[in-house]
Parts: C-alpha cells; structure tokens; sequence
C-alpha cells in the first residue's frame, strides 16, 4: 500500500512536467453484486450466506494517477467505499431473520493497481489487481439481542427452549459477521472510454481470496467460504494538467468557434424526475435545480428534491415508509461543451431531511403450526432526523433549442443510486 501511495505522490509531481500523467477524483457505483449460496448447519440453527443483490453496495470515491501512452496507460487508485457483505439468513424452529440490514454494511479502502491497452483513442480495456482493507464491524451488534432472549428465557420459563434457540440464533449471526476478513484481494476487468478529460468504466470484480474461511461457535469449527462477484460503474475526472484536460487549449479552433456562435448562458434551471435504483421496493424522486455558471464549463449548483420510499418485505428487507426532503449542493464542470450536447459533472455534499417509520426487527415464526412472516414495531420505529452525505452527478443534455435541454441524469452517494430524466430551460 506504501509503494503504491508513493506512485501517487510521484504522478502528481511528474504531471506538472510530463503530459502522460494526469490525476483527479472519481466516483465509483455499484450495480449489482453475487455471492454463492453457502448453508452451514449449527444445532438446530441453519444459515444459508450468500445471494444476489441490485444494491449501490460497494459505492463511494475515490482518487486515480493515471499515465498514458499512445497505445496503452497504467493506473493507481485509492478508493473509499461503502460495502455490504456476507448477507446471511438465519432460520430456527421458531425464528427466522436475516443479516442483511443494517448491521452488515460497513467501510472499507482499497488501493488498485490497474493496466489497460487502448483499442481505439478514446475506448480502453483493463485489467487491475487490488488490495482491500475493510473496517471492523462495531463489536458484539447483536449481543443485546442475544442478551435479551436470555433474560426472557429466565422470565418466562415455560418458553426457555424457545429463547435460548433465539440467543443461539442471534449468536451464530454474530460470529458470521466477526468472522468477515479484514483483509483480501480483489482482480478486476474493465472497459472504458474517455471523452476530453472524463473517464468512464464499467468494471467486473472478483474476489481472489475469501471473505470468510471458516467461522468458530462455541469452540466448534465449521466450514463456510465465502467470495463474491461484482459490478460497477466508475466516473472520473483528470483535472491536471489544467490546459489539457480542464480548460479548452487556446488554439483549439472547434471551442473558439462554439464561443463565437453560442450565447453565454449564465443560469440553467432544470426540472426532473428519478427513481431510486435499488431493489428494495418502490421510490420515485422529483427535483428541481438552479445552477449558476461562473464560465462557460464550470458553475455552482443546487437541487431542492423531495422523495418518496416504499421498501416491502423482499430479500430480508423489512417494511419502510418514508419522506426524504433533499438538499443537493456542489460544484459542476462541462467535461463536453458543444452547440447540441453537453456532459455534466457534479459533486458536493447531499443534506438529506428524512421522516417516516422502519421496522426495528421481525422474521419468519411459527404461529398455531404454521410458518408466518413477521415484523416488531417499537417507539424507536419511528425514522426522523436530518443526516449528510458526498453525491457525485452525471448528466447529459441535448440542446432541442439554444435555451431548451434535456436528457438522462445518474447520481450517486455511498449508500444509494439514483437515476432519472430531465428537462431544463437556459437564460
């Protein structure tokens, strides 16, 4: 990790000199992940870990040197992303959850190596090998779970089987996720393309060595191995050197006549529409954005949006109900800036208002002989306060007129995608 910090460091410094090398930020969302189906079997308690999922798990942003050749480039990366892994569902005679929310999504950095060919100037093929470092899990998360069907095993005799199956439960779902590895390593395949300064990639990614190798439960050792699959989707941008990859050169004749022949519109108000894009239920997302251009490629922006979340009780997701009234702020960069079409960057920081009601726990139980989903309702049901997070935003527009736009737009933050459509009016 220490070499590969360093290359950084000395991409940055060669850039101001050499051409090849450039640097910048990028944003990386995920889009679909799979992990194999593996059963272990402890007692009367069998957990099945693994499955696929449509999540923005694996989200976040991150920084990249990159140095180019004429037919082939290099790349060094480091990344901070918000993971979800080792979903795992829990079943007992009585009892059945799972793990896959909340306490299962955690951080993690990786540090990425990639190499790639250039197929034609503009569209690249890559291969990389990374290194990840995961955060601990926040220590004993189920124990007051586990603490609790105790004590109710000695309050209500009559039902002591029952509860202590319950911490028995509750346990094994701890030791899953504490047996989750700190560190493992990750190989990558890409394809990309560049347009002026922007990158985007859509990468493969295949774990290489396991998340979990075996997990230990009251000094009993059972076998359970787990890797996983996934993809994302990865937008950057190189920033430096400015004159190439940021500002128009001077002599660029095509800038200096879409200067000439297109008005400077300072304002651009856009309406749109989006939905959340997950599988966890229904959401639908409505906002309006003002954006204030200092010049012709770079301005300031903010979105007023109101949301509205529906989760049902699928893949182990618990029933939520939800209003989210957003802020969205930052700044935003023309990465392609002609007559009819323009590709815009935005990132900034997302205050997000939330009100509403989630389900704390629940399951599926066995009630008069018969197997039954549940959910359990409590004062702590309720869901209100205000939070931050990081977004960044890719949009494209076409100009119908000089001053009507529209088009598609994706957004990402750490723990969700966003995509939608758009129309907008310049003045």
């Amino acid at each position: 990790m220490k070499s590969i910090l360093v290359l950084i460091g000395l991409g940055i410094c060669v850039g101001a000199q050499a051409q090849e090398w450039t640097f910048g930020p990028k944003v990386n969302l995920g889009l679909s992940a799979r992990q194999p189906l593996e059963e272990v079997v402890v007692g009367t308690i069998r957990a099945t870990v693994g499955g696929s999922s449509g999540d923005a798990s694996t989200s976040g942003v991150g920084a990249f040197a990159r140095y180019d050749r004429l037919r082939w480039y290099g790349q060094a990366e480091v990344n901070r992303l918000r993971s979800q892994q080792l979903s795992a569902s829990i079943t007992t005679t009585t009892l059945g959850f799972t793990t896959a929310q909340p306490r299962n999504r955690s951080n993690r950095t990786d540090v990425r190596i990639v190499g790639g060919y250039k197929l034609l100037p503009w569209l690249r093929a890559s291969v990389g090998l990374g290194a990840v470092h995961h955060d601990a899990n926040p220590a004993d998360a189920y124990q007051h779970l586990i603490a609790s069907a105790e004590q109710q095993a000695v309050q209500f005799p009559e039902a002591k089987d029952q509860f202590l199956s319950q911490a028995r439960a509750y346990e094994v779902a701890q030791v899953i996720q504490n047996g989750l590895q700190r560190q493992w390593l990750e190989a990558s395949l890409g394809l990309g393309i560049d347009i002026g300064g922007l990158t985007a990639d859509l990468v493969h990614t295949n774990t290489l060595t396991p998340l979990i190798n075996g997990i230990v439960v009251r000094d009993r050792t059972y076998a359970l191995r787990q890797q996983a699959t996934f993809w994302s989707l990865q937008l950057g941008y190189r920033l430096f050197p400015l004159k190439a990859h940021l500002l128009a050169p001077r002599k660029n004749r095509a800038y200096e006549r879409i200067k000439r022949d297109i008005p400077f519109y300072r304002n651009e108000f856009h309406l749109s529409g989006g939905l959340l894009g997950e599988d966890i239920g229904s959401a639908f997302l409505y906002e309006n954005r003002y954006t204030h251009y200092l010049t012709r490629r770079a301005g300031i922006t903010a979105g007023l949006n109101l949301m509205r979340i529906n989760e049902t009780y699928v893949n182990g997701f618990l029933p939520k109900q939800y209003t989210q009234v957003q802020l969205v702020t930052g700044f935003r960069v023309l990465p392609l800036y002609s007559r009819r079409h323009t590709i815009g960057l935005t990132a900034g920081p997302l205050f997000i208002y939330e009100t509403g009601f989630r389900t704390n726990s629940g399951g599926t139980r066995t009630m008069n002989g018969q197997l039954v989903q549940t959910v359990d309702f409590s004062a702590s049901s309720r869901a209100q306060g205000l939070s931050v997070a990081v977004q960044g935003t890719i949009d494209y527009n076409f100009a119908a007129t000089d001053r009507l736009i529209l088009g598609p737009w994706l957004r990402a933050t750490p723990d969700y995608g966003y995509l939608g459509v758009q129309a907008g009016y310049r003045f």
